[in-house]
């Protein structure tokens, strides 16, 4: 992406491109790294502890400054970085744990269906939630 942003226009490496990248990578390790069932189902919940960790510190400590203002790019209408940051730090957290839920107590197959098509809904409305928490001209 470095060599490709002195050819094209459009920014490549603003926003959240290289974090995107990083996690990504971060992503194909742990797969390649731990290859069991349960390793599978835990990569989720690892990871959004992670992010939803990184994200809630830069709420926190920065108030919104990298990824806050950064996600304020794709947003429509007026929001805090602030608040959209940390909205979706406690999204990733309840996330991961609704992951580590399903991935626990109930069967692979179960499992397979949240990941598939609850993980997705559950996200829509939470986020949702978010938005409307981080909106400034409540």
């Amino acid at each position: 992406m470095v060599v490709a942003q002195r050819f094209v226009k459009v920014d490549l490496l603003g926003g959240l491109a290289i974090f995107g990248i990083v996690i990504l990578l971060i992503s194909a390790g742990f797969s390649w790294v731990f290859q069991d069932d349960w390793a599978v189902k835990m990569k989720s919940t690892i990871l959004g502890v992670l992010v939803a960790t990184i994200t809630l510190g830069d709420a926190v400590f920065n108030k919104g400054r990298y990824f806050g203002v950064r996600l304020l790019r794709y947003m429509m209408q007026p929001m805090d970085p602030q608040r959209l940051a940390l909205g979706l730090g406690v999204l990733g957290l309840v996330m991961a744990g609704v992951n580590w839920v399903f991935a626990e107590y109930t069967s692979q197959d179960t499992w397979l269906y949240y990941t598939s098509f609850g993980d997705f809904l559950l996200t829509v409305v939470l986020m949702l939630g978010v938005m409307r928490y981080a909106r400034t001209d409540r």
